[in-house]
């Protein structure tokens, strides 16, 4: 051996040995290659051999990863295949690739043991995540760009043994079990309120366990590095958004869970035939809002099957649907199995259990609020035999009869096993190497989703966009006629943009709260979800405050253009986060919107227009607390874009011209900083006038003294042109500390976060 390759040498003493008719005295052997050695004749098959994450494959006389699929590619155990098996059960040239508009087909050259997802076929169109078995040993699986060779036995079991959940002081599960074997259909039965659901979270790692083991194939769960790889999971509640079609549904589910390099035509044909196996097709471009409940669940389904994961786990999968959607939807995930995917599902509709290789049986105690417990594992048939019922739904009048401490014994008698000590399987060890694929970058695909929902909610979007120009023209005419008419226009201009912002982001991240646990659980990242969010609803907000400010400057406004741009497009994106931060925190979207005007009123008491700041001279706290809302950030860059430019000649000019609020704001910010905490104490300080004014009347601009007395607080000097813009750009600085402090903080509470 040396790395991968196999050398032979010829010890023979003077007898030939020949390599594919040539005589040979040593040389690296290739897979198919004829040994002569005298009379006898040899082909030589190297055995497949593992790099830890893939199986490798002959193909061509090299060992490769995959193969990448091309037209008249062979499959056999002869020289003339360009996989070389090594089975003497298969032809020299047992199945061939065709490539064609519809994609690549695998045909069967005549041989017995082609299997195609479990079954046999003479030609089979390939679709991402199908399997293909070469006799007993060799197993490949298309991933929409090639063929991977995987393990023959890809299933995953999954075992729970003596389960303990503990929630906020209350017991949820005691003393729980559970089993699948790998390929299986495992149904997860009893009455409302046994604790179904919570077993099954406790199997996903969704709920954290008080007590016993999780194992994935005789491993502890919490020690697999990204477990979420080898499971599906579809919660009772709608996992789509409702203002997309099924189509772009499925395609953005599809962009974010197959790796970058799968075409894009591999993509489209596997979510037809997904829909097509579920039903699907015909509402495939119907908006999710318009279809059924058993249309919505067969699509949360699809959304699952896409990955194609090891296990897939659906909570109540058939609660609301009809006899006959429930029947077809059980008899789809029996199917399913075939391709060695463990089903399991939560179910209290006995129907089709007949349908399942085992069923679970939980039970409540009898005592209020005590946990639930398992009382039987077993085929169907056998727990009608156990509970002495003829048919299913027997068994839950039964389960009142008898305590689940009865039932347990009884089961512990006929079987001479503990139900919540299940044995572990006979399989393999470790669990099957999920292939690590580079993903495509998932903030972009988000913001399409997000721009697709938006334009799905035409009426949404038109609310959006005449939201601020309807409020623009009420605060026009509300403050025509004022001596300080820009000045007001502005501050409530800025208050609205907040409130405008905060109430668009307050309730979208908790409104999506179960498809971002289960995206999370897929893999997404917490960055480029909550990224995805601000930027669309930034983007929003921004438009927003663009459409309000044209509105006030078409009515009339004073002041720099450039800053007052600033200072909405910046309030707006601080609200933005506080709004995002909010609904990361809350329980429900009506909670969210609650804490909406709790957070905006602030903003207007402490902005230091209402409320003079002035008038905060000898009130320590207001003044110094003042400095942390946004509200009064704000109002220093619309200060700013009031003053900005004009020749301080006197009080009555400013006052006639409705700038002396700004005026007065603005002078606060010449106050040391000694002053904000004993403002009863005089102080003596220094300022740079080269730095507050571009030119003054008499005296030029230098060093200056000027005394703080809270009577007679400094002021500007008059004659001079305003020219500073340190308060602006602090202001803006604090709506940016509060942009980042509120992302921040809700990404915290995105992953601290449980149902």
């Amino acid at each position: 051996w040396d790395g991968l390759k196999t050398r032979m040498e010829d010890a023979s003493g003077g007898l030939e040995t020949r390599v594919n008719g040539e005589v040979q005295s040593g040389v690296i052997l290739q897979s198919g290659d004829v040994l002569q050695v005298g009379d006898f004749e040899f082909i030589y098959h190297a055995a497949p051999v593992s790099d830890g994450t893939q199986m490798k494959i002959s193909f061509r006389g090299t060992w490769v990863d995959e193969i990448c699929l091309s037209h008249g590619l062979k499959f056999g155990n002869g020289s003339a295949a360009d996989v070389h098996l090594n089975d003497p059960d298969l032809l020299p040239v047992h199945a061939m690739i065709e490539e064609s508009a519809e994609g690549f087909s695998v045909c069967d050259q005549g041989g017995s043991a082609l299997l195609a997802n479990g079954g046999f076929f003479g030609r089979h169109l390939l679709h991402i995540g199908d399997r293909l078995d070469f006799g007993e040993a060799h197993s490949f699986t298309f991933d929409g760009w090639g063929l991977r060779r995987i393990p023959r036995e890809i299933g995953c079991s999954l075992t729970a043994q003596h389960l303990d959940v503990i929630i906020g002081g209350r017991c949820l599960l005691r003393d729980a079990g559970f089993a699948a074997e790998a390929g299986d259909f495992v149904g997860i039965i009893g009455p409302s309120g046994a604790g179904k659901t919570t077993l099954l979270r406790t199997l996903l790692g969704l709920v954290q366990k008080s007590a016993g083991s999780v194992k994935l194939n005789r491993v502890e769960l919490s020690s697999i590095p990204d477990v979420h790889e080898y499971f599906g999971y579809v919660p009772q509640k709608e996992i789509v958004h409702l203002e997309l079609t099924g189509r772009q549904t499925l395609g953005y589910a599809a962009a974010l869970r197959l790796p970058k390099r799968t075409p894009s035509r591999e993509m489209e044909r596997l979510i037809e035939n997904i829909a097509a196996r579920l039903g699907l097709t015909p509402h495939l471009d119907t908006r999710a809002s318009r279809l059924s409940g058993g249309q919505l669940k067969r699509l949360s389904v699809a959304v699952e099957l896409l990955k194609r994961p090891h296990l897939l786990l659906l909570d109540e999968p058939t609660s609301g649907l009809d006899p006959d959607s429930e029947t077809r939807l059980m008899r789809q995930l029996r199917e399913l199995t075939a391709t060695g995917c463990t089903i399991i599902c939560t179910t209290h509709l006995m129907e089709n259990v007949h349908l399942m290789d085992c069923v679970e049986v939980v039970a409540p105690t009898p005592e209020p609020g005590s946990a639930g417990t398992s009382v039987f594992r077993g085929k169907p048939s056998a727990a009608k035999e156990h509970f002495d019922t003829e048919d299913f739904n027997g068994i839950y009048e039964r389960l009142r009869e008898l305590s689940p401490v009865k039932w347990r014994e009884t089961f512990a008698q006929r079987t001479q096993q503990d139900v919540s000590e299940p044995p572990l399987p006979e399989g393999p060890f470790d669990p099957p190497v999920r292939p690590k694929h580079r993903l495509r970058p998932a903030l972009p695909i988000l913001l399409r989703r997000q721009w697709d929902i938006l334009r799905g909610d035409s009426k949404n979007l038109l609310l959006l966009i005449g939201q601020p120009l309807f409020i623009g023209l009420l605060i026009a005419v509300a403050a025509a006629g004022t001596r300080d008419q820009s000045a007001t226009k502005l501050f409530l201009a800025y208050i609205a943009v907040f409130w405008m912002a905060c109430g668009n982001a307050a309730p979208d991240l908790v409104r999506e709260h179960a498809i971002f646990r289960r995206e999370r659980f897929a893999g997404l990242g917490i960055g480029a979800y909550l990224g995805s969010k601000f930027i669309a609803l930034g983007f929003i907000a921004l438009i927003q405050s663009l459409l309000l400010l044209v509105t006030l400057q078409l009515s009339g406004l004073a002041g720099t253009l450039s800053w007052q741009i600033l200072a909405l497009g910046a309030t707006s994106l601080a609200a933005t986060g506080i709004g995002l931060l909010i609904s990361s925190v809350s329980r429900s979207a009506l909670h969210a919107v609650l804490w909406v005007p709790v957070v905006t009123i602030p903003q207007i008491l402490f902005s230091g227009y209402v409320f003079k700041v002035q008038d905060w001279n000898e009130q320590p706290l207001p003044r110094i607390i003042s400095r942390a809302f946004p509200g009064f950030a704000a109002q220093r860059i619309v200060d700013t874009s009031l003053l900005w430019g004009v020749q301080i000649r006197n009080y009555a000019d400013l006052d006639e011209a409705g700038l002396l609020p700004p005026y007065e704001n603005l002078s606060t910010a010449l106050y040391p900083a000694g002053a904000w905490l004993r403002a009863s104490v005089p102080r003596t300080f220094i300022v740079d006038e080269t730095r507050l004014y571009s030119g003054a009347k008499g005296q030029p601009l230098g060093q200056k003294q000027l005394t703080w007395d809270v009577k007679n607080p400094p002021s500007f000097r008059l004659g001079a042109v305003y020219a500073w813009m340190t308060p602006a750009l602090i202001g803006w600085g604090v709506l940016g500390g509060w942009m980042c402090l509120s992302l921040a903080l809700a990404a915290l509470a995105l992953r601290r976060q449980r149902e």
